[in-house]
């Protein structure tokens, strides 16, 4: 298992951040690689919504929203074909907006096993860059 981690302070409320993480539909506003990314659940976004979209090197993913705790704590469960990842995101208010905090444990599978440990560096590099993304977008 992979594990990655990433922080960024937004000057934006924890109910902003978290409503537009939630929403999986943004992705490809901010994440490199991103496209396609639409809901397959019906309702309104919440605890078990399901999203399905297209990322660079991983291909179509899959994912549900394991834990919805708003506006303090989201988690997207994700499958791909080559891994599966648990994507922790931990937001806590600060006086100029948003603390976040984020940890994502990656199991690759097939061939993403064996590459994986030569990856690890390049992985944690973007996965940090992607929170720095997020935090250029909202404070646009």
């Amino acid at each position: 298992m992979l594990e990655s981690r990433g922080q960024v302070e937004i000057a934006r409320t924890p109910e902003d951040v978290f409503d537009y993480l939630a929403d999986m539909r943004n992705e490809p506003n901010w994440l490199p690689g991103a496209a396609d990314v639409h809901a397959t659940s019906d309702g309104a976004i919440g605890p078990r919504s399901t999203f399905e979209g297209t990322y660079a090197r991983a291909g179509t993913v899959r994912c549900v929203i394991s834990e919805y705790d708003r506006p303090h704590r989201l988690t997207i469960h994700g499958e791909a074909k080559g891994m599966t990842f648990d994507d922790d995101i931990t937001l806590t208010g600060t006086d100029s907006g948003t603390q976040l905090l984020a940890v994502m444990r990656t199991t690759p599978k097939g061939l993403f096993k064996l590459a994986a440990p030569m990856m690890g560096r390049v992985i944690d590099k973007q996965f940090q860059s992607n929170w720095d993304q997020l935090r250029v977008v909202l404070e646009r």
